[in-house]
């Protein structure tokens, strides 16, 4: 089932899978959540576990993005954690990103 991302409706896995492929050596783990937006609604943040002894920057990935993916795929916002939370199954706990990543902070940086 795809979860929306934003009022256009870019699917999470389209973006996920184009990660994994292209930055497998630096990204451990990744998910996208949607957060509230006054202009959009929602916006997609990417929420992304690096690999030890890598490091990546938002730019990095925003770059990354838009050179290529369509820009409305493209997360608005990258925040970066140690490890993503699972469940008892073992899949990631989107419900808990939301909790955790709802409001922005002042130093999110916003893809143009």
């Amino acid at each position: 089932m795809k979860q929306p991302v934003s009022s256009i409706n870019s699917a999470p896995a389209s973006l996920l899978d184009h990660f994994r492929c292209d930055r497998a050596a630096e990204i451990a783990e990744a998910a996208v959540i949607g957060i509230p937006n006054e202009q959009w609604g929602e916006v997609g943040m990417a929420i992304v576990a690096v690999k030890p002894g890598h490091t990546l920057r938002p730019e990095e990935i925003h770059a990354h993005c838009q050179a290529n993916l369509a820009r409305f795929k493209c997360p608005r916002l990258i925040e970066f954690v140690d490890a993503l939370p699972r469940n008892a199954t073992g899949k990631i706990h989107k419900p808990t990103l939301r909790e955790r990543f709802n409001a922005t902070k002042a130093t999110d940086k916003v893809a143009s």
